[in-house]
């Protein structure tokens, strides 16, 4: 009995002095890619100012009103007109160095989105100018969901195609090969600069004085880079 648990010890040890003697390899693999953004975002804000607070707010709801109307007037599917935020903030203006009170600034931001459309987008831009309504507009590009998760789902493979690419290089520069993984990080910061897992970015125009007689333009939005890292931990042995 003493020698089977002498034998039993003696492996552990070995066991445990090849893991500790063990050569770890991190290596961060990174993927871009360029995408064409699908998507157009017509943000519109309204905004209406009286001095009393309830009269402020009737009158943003008119504005709101009458610019649904006179888009689904103009054939915008109501499918696409949505209400984002809202907002009631006092106004004040400086005279001779004294505050003087304007009255109540309603806000109302309403968004439109749909597939990328030239026509669809001028015809909403026009109605805007044409409803007599004091509105603000922005326009900006984004990838929609579908979309994205395919994107997401490329960028990690070339990401790990990547990162073994480089572990093999290394292993065959330094006399070692690849043994196994030890471990996969994937979307959380560690110490060799991974913040996120997908970084985009939007493609944009943003113009806040954006009116009718500006419309009939064609857009075309820049493709916008995406990118994605992942920490792979290789287990090396000698060859």
């Amino acid at each position: 009995m003493k020698k089977i648990f002498v034998l039993v010890l003696s492996l552990y040890a070995l066991c445990v002095s090849a893991q500790e003697n063990k050569t770890v390899l991190a290596v961060s693999g990174q993927s871009r890619l360029k995408v064409s953004p699908d998507v157009t975002v017509i943000q519109i804000e309204l905004n209406s100012t009286n001095l009393d607070y309830s009269k402020s707010i009737s009158a943003l709801q008119k504005k709101s009103g009458d610019l649904k109307a006179f888009l689904k007037g103009k054939g915008v599917d109501a499918k696409y007109i949505k209400s984002e935020n809202f907002q009631v903030e006092k106004q004040y203006t400086y005279e001779r160095e004294a505050r003087k009170y304007l009255g109540y600034m309603s806000h109302l931001w309403v968004r439109l989105e749909f597939q990328n459309n030239n026509d669809m987008a001028n015809t909403i831009v026009n109605a805007i100018g044409a409803s007599n309504v004091d509105a603000e507009v922005s326009i900006e590009f984004e990838v929609s969901t579908a979309k994205q998760d395919s994107i997401n789902n490329k960028l990690i493979e070339l990401a790990i195609l990547d990162a073994k690419t480089k572990a093999e290089l290394i292993a065959k520069t330094t006399n070692q090969k690849i043994v196994r993984i030890d471990k996969i990080n994937y979307g959380v910061k560690e110490s060799l600069g991974v913040d996120e897992a997908v970084m985009y970015e939007r493609a944009g125009m943003m113009n806040k004085s954006l009116r009718a007689d500006q419309a009939n333009f064609t857009i075309t939005p820049k493709d916008v880079e995406q990118q994605t890292k992942i920490i792979i931990y290789w287990q090396l042995g000698n060859l």
